[in-house]
């Protein structure tokens, strides 16, 4: 309709600070960011529509360790690659990173696979943030600090093959100068 409404009160309208929703291509799946405190705690979250109803949110088995920052869920276009950022480190567990990367789920017939960090080529020492893919499988994301402290970019990496090629940044039309 015309008129704004709350989406999915009780559900990602909830009271908690919840941002960054990514909807299935279906319509069937909505995950979403669930942040408490000043980022005391962070979580990656899926409701399911079930018979025109949205479940209970349940936090992704991969996205719920409160030692790490788990944010920005993105879908792939056709809903089979789960796109978010987090702190967590590369191997095994620990202390989180100073920055934030950027990491992918691949979808299975028992759901997601446990998630893998992009390579080198996407996370640098910088902090990457906000994921974004077109149907050709671009990567848009923004980098911070990687060109001096307070600095944030917009990019683009061009998917090539299993891998996403050198990313460029995108022109000023897009990227202003603070």
């Amino acid at each position: 309709g015309s008129e704004p409404e709350v989406f999915a009160p009780g559900i990602v309208s909830n009271g908690l600070m919840n941002r960054d929703i990514a909807i299935s291509p279906d319509g069937s799946e909505i995950y979403f960011g669930i942040i408490l405190g000043s980022y005391t705690a962070s979580g990656i979250a899926v409701s399911r529509q079930v018979d025109g109803v949205w479940t209970e949110p349940e936090l992704l088995p991969f996205a719920d360790d409160p030692r790490y920052m788990h944010i920005e869920p993105a879908l792939s276009p056709d809903g089979l690659r789960f796109f978010f950022a987090t702190n967590r480190p590369h191997q095994g567990s620990g202390e989180p990173r100073s920055d934030t990367d950027i990491w992918m789920s691949e979808r299975t017939a028992e759901g997601w696979s446990d998630p893998t960090p992009l390579g080198p080529t996407i996370n640098t020492s910088a902090g990457e943030f906000f994921p974004s893919l077109t149907r050709e499988g671009t990567l848009y994301f923004t980098r911070s600090g990687s060109e001096g402290p307070g600095t944030e970019f917009i990019y683009r990496a061009r998917r090539e093959g299993e891998a996403y090629g050198e990313p460029e940044r995108l022109p000023e039309e897009v990227n202003v100068d603070r």
